[in-house]
């Protein structure tokens, strides 16, 4: 044999080792690869009947919770509830104003629970209007967050249930509880009541959004303007420049 047979001969030694290791190697990779997948899969099915057990445990704490907290809420409101007519009945029957300037603070005290008997309350005489508004005010002003969405929502109120006196009141409110976010509702508000003054029949339509439009005049009209600026003003003087 030649030195060149011999060099083939090499060189096809090591090809056909370099091709067995090759053939190892992948079947080392196989061997591996069916390893993991059989791990992976055999933790999780040793693993599945206690992770659906912790989810059904949470999920029931869950539902415990919930239930607890809805009781908790609906003893609280009827604490309130309780508590509330007895100043709403104190409140109702102060003839004076120190007393019911009183009872409609300690009405305030309640948040937003006490703004719909509040509001109802400024439909009522001189010393029951006076603390009512003082009520409104101070609920507004501890918590304009709450508060200021549900003073808009008796502005907008469908069901025509508030004299316009009463409108005129929580606009005053809604200026002095910094109600930024009601800016756009006033202005629409005012300029609804600017283009109501033109005819005697645009006031009267647009009367009819009270209570009792047939009080609502031109004269009103003016006052109602006047406290809408007033609000506007105040409201404005607070927004950021």
């Amino acid at each position: 044999m030649n030195d060149l047979e011999q060099r083939l001969g090499a060189a096809e030694s090591r090809i056909e080792g370099a091709f067995a290791i090759d053939a190892r190697l992948k079947s080392i990779e196989a061997n591996v690869g069916k390893l993991k997948s059989s791990s992976v899969r055999d933790w999780i099915q040793t693993l599945g009947p206690y992770v659906s057990g912790v989810v059904l445990l949470l999920l029931a704490y869950w539902v415990k919770d919930s239930v607890q907290l809805a009781l908790q809420r609906e003893e609280l409101d009827l604490k309130y509830a309780k508590e509330m007519r007895d100043l709403v009945k104190d409140f109702d029957e102060a003839t004076e104003q120190g007393p019911a300037n009183a009872n409609a603070v300690g009405l305030a005290m309640y948040g937003k629970y006490a703004i719909i008997p509040l509001v109802e309350r400024l439909e009522g005489g001189d010393v029951a209007n006076v603390a009512a508004e003082k009520g409104l005010r101070l609920v507004g002003s501890n918590d304009p967050a709450v508060a200021c969405p549900m003073f808009k929502a008796i502005l907008a109120d469908p069901g025509q249930r508030f004299r316009w006196q009463t409108h005129k009141t929580m606009i005053k409110v809604i200026g002095q509880s910094a109600c930024l976010d009601l800016l756009p509702t006033l202005q629409r508000y005012e300029h609804q009541l600017t283009t109501a003054g033109a005819t005697p029949q645009a006031l009267t339509k647009f009367a009819n959004r009270y209570a009792q439009p047939e009080d609502f005049d031109a004269a009103g009209a003016e006052g109602l303007h006047t406290q809408l600026r007033s609000a506007l003003a105040i409201l404005n003087a607070q927004v950021q420049p």
